[in-house]
């Protein structure tokens, strides 16, 4: 897992990005003007899910989180059963 890791001001709005894969969930943080916050790799498995969620709330309040690719599958995925693929 490789984390980078950048603060965000108090007037920044925070947004997320998450990328599924099969085995991993890549998840970036930025700010409303661009500005890179943090970006990590995680496991698709319950920790991992945990972790990602975690790094999102580590930065403030985030505005809006964009998904590219299918939902989750993985029974340990914090994204509602009605909404996994």
């Amino acid at each position: 897992m490789t984390v980078t890791i950048a603060p965000a001001t108090e007037l920044d709005a925070v947004f997320g990005g998450v990328n599924s894969h099969a085995d991993t969930i890549h998840v970036a943080v930025i700010t409303d003007r661009g500005g890179d916050v943090a970006d990590a790799e995680f496991p698709t498995t319950s920790s991992g899910y945990a972790a990602a969620v975690a790094l999102l709330n580590a930065h403030g309040t985030v505005t809006a989180v964009v998904s590219k690719g299918p939902p989750p599958t993985a029974r340990d995925s914090p994204v509602p059963p009605a909404m996994r693929a």
